[in-house]
């Protein structure tokens, strides 16, 4: 047979012919002659065949180890398909090597011991096809998947010449040296992200070990490059906060880049890399030295630091921008707590477009003639929208649409008039807001009258808001009706006076929400008014425990030891300095009482 095994060789011989393989071995070993010459001269002077290894021990004839390593072989328990033995009643050559577990013939696993009493067979047993137990092999061999196979059918192929590996959309040759290294690197793949030292098997002569490694390898190339794809994401998910692409796929990166450097295995880089470009959310730089250049640049994330630089901005500029959520990056912290940050170029180049549509509120204070305290009482007041978000600075300044700012402009200018009546006196916007005392309300409710047209005005065409003009005397009318409708407004001082309490009294009241007052900016400071409908509300539905006890002519004190209400305010109760109660309690308590009289 082509290419047999000198092992396998010499023990068919030695069986044949009724000796033990010792036997023969002693005999080749203590011939004079070379032991090429000693085995030709056993067989009758036949020219010997080529042999395929393991080289033994002791003999020293020539054998096509086919660039493996000696320990590549099986060496103890020989490993055989039933049916081929059935057939040809030969040991094919590939079954040597430790990694193939599948008759690539037939399809069936090989076997190396009886399924049924677990002992190894003899020669003799394994060529006759029965255990000494009775069992038949060939009613036990179980047939391989088609991915198992179509691998072995590859070793096979290779063993002869040139094959090529069984990838879906590649086409790779290679060796037999290169399919057997294919299969130890890349056999235990599947045990990602649990893989810690690829490559580094040991006692692969047991079928069960290597039967795993072989059909680990034989899935991987069968489904390429899916399952090579779903490997490296189950590692790269297992450390989703590590930036360092040696460490997440630290045991692949071993094989594809270190054991398997190769050019027959750079179909394992090249996907392992396309897979890079398109889910690793870290960077990659020159510092990755494996890595193919045109992978780095092509590879879109990059750090906040070359991005800003790239962009023309501070990398605090960039950091602010990732802070507020606005652009998306992918953020780890390193073993020293240090945190890096990578994100795509393009998300900070659109938002720093964006911006350009947006001014800030000294921006807006310029585009509209005022001061930025007015431009911010427009804000309050409805008058002007901003989106109020940061300028990606450390002041978390306003952000006003520019458009927004032109439309209230534009508003006014289309309702205002160009020129004045005669012997009319007018007076400016910015002179009323100087000297007229305009409170931030009446600023408001004036812009908002001028662009409604309620109030005439003169705008001037490339005018700014601060240079409308307004006729003084309905200037004046409007502001007293204004200030008018607002006399029923009293400080909290002057509301206490009213109801005949304490101004302490009347302050722990409005903190508790039973009456209602509205503060607003006098002067720099905040002042609380009281409308005379909030106190209104409050006579109806509160009374003090003094007012009680006045009416029924007693004292506070004797009235509450045996009043059996519960107040809503008092000492004992939030600590203010008067006791209240709710009327609608009060009356409940009172129709109570009468019943219980009837």
């Amino acid at each position: 047979v082509p290419r047999e095994s000198l092992t396998d060789y010499l023990r068919r011989l030695a069986h044949a012919n009724g000796y033990q393989q010792w036997e023969l071995w002693h005999v080749i070993s203590s011939s004079e002659n070379s032991h090429a010459a000693a085995l030709s001269a056993a067989i009758g002077g036949f020219a010997l065949p080529p042999f395929s290894g393991p080289r033994t021990r002791g003999i020293d004839i020539p054998v096509d180890e086919y660039a493996l390593r000696p320990s590549d072989f099986t060496r103890t328990a020989p490993r055989w398909c039933p049916t081929c033995l059935a057939e040809e009643g030969v040991l094919r050559p590939a079954w040597r090597i430790k990694v193939l577990t599948v008759c690539a013939r037939h399809g069936l696993n090989l076997l190396q011991h009886c399924s049924m009493c677990g002992a190894h067979p003899d020669f003799g047993s394994i060529v006759s096809g029965r255990c000494n137990c009775g069992t038949r092999f060939q009613a036990k061999a179980i047939t391989a998947s088609a991915s198992c196979i179509a691998l072995a059918q590859t070793v096979e192929v290779s063993i002869s010449g040139k094959a090529t590996l069984p990838l879906a959309r590649e086409v790779v040759s290679v060796t037999t040296g290169d399919v057997v290294r294919l299969i130890n690197g890349i056999g235990r793949f599947y045990d990602c992200p649990e893989l810690s030292r690829p490559g580094q098997i040991h006692r692969l002569e047991p079928l069960e070990v290597s039967s795993r490694l072989f059909e680990g390898a034989a899935y991987l190339l069968y489904n390429w490059p899916a399952d090579y794809r779903e490997c490296l994401a189950n590692q790269m998910n297992a450390r989703p906060n590590d930036a360092s692409l040696a460490r997440v796929f630290g045991p692949i990166y071993r094989v594809v880049y270190g054991h398997l450097s190769d050019k027959p295995f750079q179909f394992l880089r090249d996907e392992f890399e396309r897979f890079l470009s398109e889910h690793w959310e870290g960077g990659l730089c020159m510092r990755n030295r494996l890595l193919s250049a045109a992978t780095i640049k092509r590879h879109t994330r990059k750090g906040i630091t070359p991005v800003a630089k790239s962009l023309g901005i501070s990398p605090h500029v960039a950091r602010r921008i990732v802070e507020c959520s606005v652009a998306n990056a992918k953020q780890f912290t390193t073993r020293g707590s240090r945190l890096r940050i990578f994100l795509y170029p393009n998300q900070i180049s659109e938002v720093l477009r964006e911006n350009e549509h947006y001014v800030d509120l000294k921006q807006t204070a310029n585009l509209l003639g005022l001061k930025c305290r007015r431009v911010q009482q427009l804000i309050s007041g409805g008058v002007l929208s901003s989106d109020a978000l940061p300028n990606w600075t450390k002041l978390k300044q306003w952000r006003i649409p520019r458009e927004r700012v032109l439309e209230l402009l534009d508003s006014i200018r289309r309702v205002s008039g160009n020129r004045a009546e005669k012997d009319v006196e007018l007076v400016s916007l910015s002179h009323a807001l100087r000297y007229w005392r305009v409170t931030p309300a009446e600023f408001c409710s004036l812009i908002i009258s001028t662009t409604n047209g309620r109030i005439p005005a003169l705008a001037p065409t490339d005018g700014l808001m601060r240079d409308i003009m307004f006729c003084k005397e309905q200037l004046r009318v409007w502001l007293d009706e204004q200030r008018s409708r607002d006399e029923d407004l009293s400080t909290c001082t002057e509301a206490a006076k009213k109801l005949g309490l304490k101004p302490e009294v009347l302050y722990a009241l409005v903190r508790k929400k039973f009456i209602v007052a509205t503060t607003i900016r006098q002067g720099g400071r905040k002042v609380a008014l009281i409308s005379t409908a909030s106190l209104e509300r409050f006579r109806h539905s509160f009374v003090s425990l003094k007012d009680l006890a006045c009416q029924m002519q007693t004292s506070p004190k004797a009235l509450l030891s045996r009043f059996h209400a519960r107040p809503v305010a008092g000492p004992t109760v939030d600590g203010c300095r008067q006791y209240f109660y709710r009327r609608a309690d009060l009356a409940q308590l009172f129709v109570e009482a009468q019943k219980k009289d009837i």
